[in-house]
């Protein structure tokens, strides 16, 4: 029910006598294979109005449509009789066609000539088609007809009874503007108003004078509108026996209850949609904060902090790798481990040149060349037994492989090596599960959040949507985004080895910093050694042997250290084997990445 001074009333109306301008249709200039570029709105609709003393209704619309392409003809289609027979009017006179260019010419026949119309009486309908020709232009069409007998002239009052907007328009209006002028002098106060149609309507009234305004009509909407005036306004009308403004007045009342009771009820879906959507992710993010404090938030460790000068347990580098990057194993842990396996003389790894064919031949390539020594087999950690039958076994097929080598069984084999990785650093992420580094609880909470944080955008857009406010994203977006950072803060390490984990740090911060500190560095060569494999897993080797050759050069020139130091540094014509490892491997990986996705398919000709 629109608002108005007196009372409102929306809800559809009884059956009404006309569907005004009804289903609009275009015609396309081009093919039908450019109707997808063709398109159109309807910005405003403007309608005058006047009840004249017989009862007729002249009515004047001026439609206004914006063009996106081609278009030849627009068309209304006016019922030509009611759904109520109380209502019923007499025919329907179409009067004029024009633009504000000028009027348009009634024809016959069905010619598209532009500036021409035509009327065709189909049985229920009267259809007009305006004939046009825009192109990517805003263009306004005045369709003027008269309804004989459209007002009722009853035993004890007047009444016009209306629908000028029908509910079969498959575009909706920017703006709706309606007047309507009663004939004769009707004081104000003499003039009950009443329209039905979408909520946010207004309707308001004057002496002689109804205008309605409804902004954004959406689409299948009907406006129509309903009045009572003095029966002396109707002084050549056909009378229509019986009492009429009772009746009108209760029905009325019965509407606007329904409509004020449908209007509650919207805006307190509205205020409810803005309040879960606003307040919901806020205390969707205050739940987050409390759970990642209870759950995500790492123990706090006995160890008071600050540098820590030794080893702090004799695990595995790549066990380490996994407490220090939760599990997360990559190139760093695997030359780690074959650092430190070659510092227990497991393996041993020296330059060598190969060949390998080329475009002109073949060409002497410098790698390194890795060798097992089997004899060591079962004094190995299971991890490092893994590793070395990926890289030996599987690879390999015997005691030696080159970094060239490892690169060509990763191009010819890629879902052997991708699954021999694979397996090792599962075992290397079991191991740390095994040490129980990890708890089990913010691991599952980052995946509940994370979905969570998708859930409160969705929620944000959603609430705002229905409440038609910007208020519920500018809560919900920053939210599920705080949200969605924290859920990745989750996972923590469990109380010991958050303490082993503080030393391990605490060695880091010693390693990267040991050369600006007042005092001796330890000159251990075993406690270096183990120092540098370390310093490869935390991503800082190069910087401490820098730190090594200023702070302790009598330590670096050790020739007890000059192997794993040779591991770092590289020597004459080489790089690192550190760095030609990491190098090898991740070449590896992407070229058995690269033949696997391009492995796939197949085709054929003949």
């Amino acid at each position: 029910m629109l608002r108005t001074s007196q009372s409102r009333a929306l809800v559809r109306a009884i059956g009404l006598a006309l569907v005004l301008p009804c289903a609009l249709a275009l015609a396309l200039v081009a093919s039908p294979a450019l109707a997808a570029d063709q398109s159109y709105t309807i910005p405003s609709v403007k309608i005058t109005a006047e009840v004249r003393p017989n009862g007729d209704l002249a009515v004047r619309e001026e439609r206004t449509f914006d063009f996106s392409g081609s278009f030849t003809f627009v068309y209304w289609e006016l019922d030509k009789a009611p759904t109520n027979p109380a209502y019923a009017f007499g025919p329907i006179e179409i009067t004029g066609m024009s633009d504000p260019g000028g009027a348009y010419t009634q024809q016959d026949s069905e010619d598209r000539i532009p500036g021409r119309y035509r009327v065709v009486d189909q049985g229920d309908t009267i259809r007009i088609d305006a004939y046009h020709d825009s192109t990517d232009v805003e263009r306004t069409f005045i369709l003027e007809y008269t309804v004989r007998g459209a007002a009722k002239a009853w035993d004890d009052t007047g009444e016009l009874y209306w629908k000028f907007i029908g509910d079969r328009w498959d575009h909706g209006v920017g703006d709706v503007q309606i007047d309507v002028t009663f004939p004769g002098s009707v004081p104000e106060d003499f003039l009950q108003v009443w329209a039905h149609g979408p909520l946010t309507g207004l309707v308001e009234k004057s002496s002689n004078h109804m205008l309605l305004s409804v902004s954004d009509l959406p689409a299948a909407t009907f406006v129509e509108t309903r009045a009572l005036f003095p029966r002396e306004a109707l002084p050549d009308a056909v009378p229509t026996p019986g009492a009429r403004r009772q009746s009108v007045l209760d029905q009325e009342a019965q509407l606007a209850d329904a409509a004020n009771s449908e209007r509650r009820s919207a805006r307190a879906k509205v205020w409810g949609a803005l309040v879960v959507g606003i307040l919901g992710p806020i205390l969707a993010l205050g739940l987050a904060i409390v759970l990642f404090l209870r759950y995500g938030k790492e123990r706090d460790s006995s160890y008071p902090g600050g540098y820590f000068r030794e080893l702090p347990s004799d695990l595995p580098p790549a066990v380490v790798g996994a407490l220090w990057r939760f599990g997360t194993i990559g190139d760093p842990e695997t030359v780690a481990t074959l650092m430190d396996l070659a510092n227990r003389s497991v393996i041993t790894v020296k330059p060598t040149t190969v060949s390998t064919p080329g475009l002109f031949g073949t060409k002497d390539e410098p790698t390194y060349e890795l060798t097992l020594d089997t004899s060591k087999w079962d004094s190995l950690h299971a991890i490092e037994q893994e590793l070395l039958s990926f890289l030996f076994t599987t690879i390999a097929g015997g005691t030696t492989l080159t970094l060239v080598g490892l690169k060509a069984a990763a191009k010819l084999r890629p879902q052997e090596f991708s699954s021999g990785m694979t397996d090792w650093k599962n075992a290397v992420s079991a191991e740390a599960d095994k040490r129980g580094f990890f708890e089990t609880t913010g691991g599952s909470l980052k995946w509940f959040f994370i979905v969570g944080a998708m859930g409160i955008a969705f929620l944000g857009i959603m609430a705002s949507s229905f409440a038609e406010s910007g208020w519920p994203l500018l809560s919900a977006f920053p939210c599920a985004i705080a949200i969605g950072v924290i859920a990745f803060q989750m996972p923590r390490r469990t109380a010991e080895a958050n303490e082993l984990y503080a030393k391990y740090r605490g060695l880091r911060d010693y390693l990267r910093d040991f050369s600006r500190l007042d005092e001796a560095p330890p000159t251990h060569i075993v406690l270096w050694e183990h120092f540098l494999v370390m310093a490869v897993v935390f991503g800082i080797a190069e910087k401490v042997i820098e730190a090594m050759r200023v702070k302790i050069p009598q330590v670096m020139n050790d020739p007890g250290l000059a192997h794993t130091v040779w591991w770092v540094s590289g020597g004459a014509g080489y790089i690192s084997p550190a760095s030609a490892i990491s190098g090898g491997f991740a070449s590896a990986a992407s070229v058995a990445s690269s033949a696997m996705s391009s492995s796939s398919g197949g085709g054929g000709a003949g």
